[in-house]
């Protein structure tokens, strides 16, 4: 399909006309599951799923590996406990969410904000109910990829909680889809948000020596061809879609808002990296 997409659109609209296609294939296959007897009420349809990258056909399986996976990195690098506060900024449709309800108990708290409203409404109906230290809540902002109808601009949005209010603040696959502006003033908030002590764990795509070179040799799985002074991007029309940022940039901002990042960088295979198992790259720092 991608194939005949790019022959026949043009580029500007080549990215929604994809988009839509794709996620029409996915109904067609939520109704084909309805009428074999094959839908999981404790999981998103595909249709939902598809926005947030994954809508094959072992949702369940994908869930359980991701929310594993990084709740054991919650656990190494993140120092997390179950009686901690915690914040997810980019909840989706409660990958990481469902894997900690596992993990906190009823004194630790949960929250998780997003700017898809399917999304949070999924998780307000099928996890809340039983977990009711889990919360979520839209974020009503402008993101040209995933809420083109939001209201609010993300460069000057005020979380709604008080300072020092979070032991633990993750984001994965979020800063990969804003824009420097948007990025700086999340990641202000994120300074505010947290206790002193409390750690943030951030997915990014970085760019530096080794990786710029891997790009420029045509070993990256994601092509960055849209090129600024600020970021390299994938799609120029639809630069959301996915962002590289330079890393010393990105260090030179979490040193501004006072979180101390705790090397090594956990690098990912996005810039074809080899020797590692991550998709991103993987930033963990703590709020002095």
């Amino acid at each position: 399909m991608k194939r005949i997409v790019r022959s026949f659109v043009p580029g500007k609209a080549r990215y929604y006309v994809w988009q839509n296609g794709a996620k029409f294939y996915y109904y067609l296959l939520d109704a084909r599951d309805r009428v074999q007897g094959k839908v999981d009420p404790s999981m998103p349809s595909r249709s939902q799923a598809f926005i947030y990258g994954f809508a094959g056909n072992d949702l369940r399986n994908h869930f359980n590996i991701a929310g594993q996976t990084f709740t054991v990195y919650f656990k190494e690098l993140g120092h997390i406990q179950p009686n901690y506060s915690i914040l997810e900024i980019g909840s989706g449709i409660g990958r990481m969410a469902l894997a900690l309800t596992k993990y906190l108990e009823a004194e630790g708290r949960y929250v998780g904000m997003d700017i898809v409203p399917d999304g949070i409404a999924w998780c307000q109906q099928h996890i809340t109910p039983e977990h009711p230290n889990f919360q979520f809540q839209l974020i009503n902002i402008y993101n040209k990829m995933y809420n083109p109808k939001g209201q609010g601009q993300a460069a000057d949005y005020h979380f709604p909680f008080e300072t020092a209010t979070f032991d633990f603040v993750f984001l994965v696959s979020v800063f990969t889809h804003m824009l420097p502006a948007e990025l700086g003033n999340y990641l202000s908030e994120i300074a505010r948000l947290l206790k002193p002590g409390g750690r943030c764990l951030i997915t990014y795509f970085l760019l530096n020596e080794d990786s710029r070179q891997l790009i420029e040799a045509g070993k990256n799985p994601i092509p960055m061809e849209y090129r600024t002074a600020e970021y390299w991007a994938r799609n120029k029309h639809v630069p959301e879609e996915a962002i590289a940022f330079d890393e010393a940039q990105i260090r030179g901002l979490y040193a501004k808002y006072g979180l101390r990042i705790e090397d090594p960088i956990r690098y990912g295979i996005w810039s074809g990296r080899t020797g590692v198992s991550d998709w991103q790259d993987i930033v963990v720092a703590v709020k002095d």
